[in-house]
């Protein structure tokens, strides 16, 4: 994929349904996300994962090349089916639009259902005078992250209705590799810059549905 030189659009859903219908809600999800990744050049990446073990908290997240490009997947056949059966099942549901800041990715596509790695969402609340820096040292230290071929992928995104809440989304080929890089002394010196810097702190653990991209995203925002 070639480097983006304009914002694409990034969302963050988190769908609420009873465990009851999980399998339904997963299969036509799957469905939606295998099928869009194959067929729409504009549909960069698709990542779902549960929070929970009952797979009640769910975790949606997608990148579009721009309006068109979601207006093509809106349009799809295999959305309209997801659409049909989520109506159903969603008992609760929340959209967060973010400004992509650092959005980077192997070069090899991540294409599969229920795979081993390792991913991890968190979400952080920062001082509205340390934005700026903050994304300048958070962006160094995921590009490092990165440099890594065992780090697959590494976004990260403020919400556009609030700049001081940031969202960063990583995934590891498996747990070792995020054990590892927490050792890492540029780790450790990110945390030190930043520890003033963060009002507030939640990570969460994903345990992945289905992951898909194109495979080499490459974007900065400057």
């Amino acid at each position: 994929m070639e480097k983006l030189t304009q914002a694409p659009l990034f969302r963050l859903f988190n769908l609420k349904i009873d465990p009851i219908n999980r399998t339904s809600f997963l299969d036509v999800g799957q469905n939606n996300l295998m099928t869009s990744i194959k067929n729409e050049v504009g549909t960069l990446a698709m990542y779902t994962g549960h929070l929970d073990s009952s797979g009640a908290d769910n975790i949606v997240i997608e990148l579009y090349k721009d309006q068109p490009s979601y207006e093509i997947h809106a349009n799809s056949p295999q959305f309209a089916a997801f659409k049909k059966v989520a109506g159903k099942i969603v008992v609760d549901q929340s959209v967060t639009s973010l400004n992509p800041q650092l959005l980077l990715e192997s070069t090899e596509p991540v294409q599969g259902i229920k795979q081993a790695e390792f991913v991890q969402l968190t979400e952080l609340t920062i001082d509205d005078s340390s934005i700026d820096k903050f994304r300048i040292l958070v962006s160094e230290k995921m590009k490092q992250d990165k440099s890594k071929s065992e780090v697959l992928v590494a976004y990260a995104g403020n919400d556009s209705a609030d700049s001081t809440k940031w969202y960063l989304f990583e995934i590891y080929q498996n747990k070792s590799v995020y054990d590892d890089c927490q050792k890492e002394e540029y780790v450790k010196k990110y945390k030190e810059e930043t520890k003033q810097m963060i009002k507030q702190t939640k990570n969460y653990t994903l345990n992945p549905d289905t992951v898909v991209n194109h495979g080499g995203l490459d974007f900065e925002n400057k």
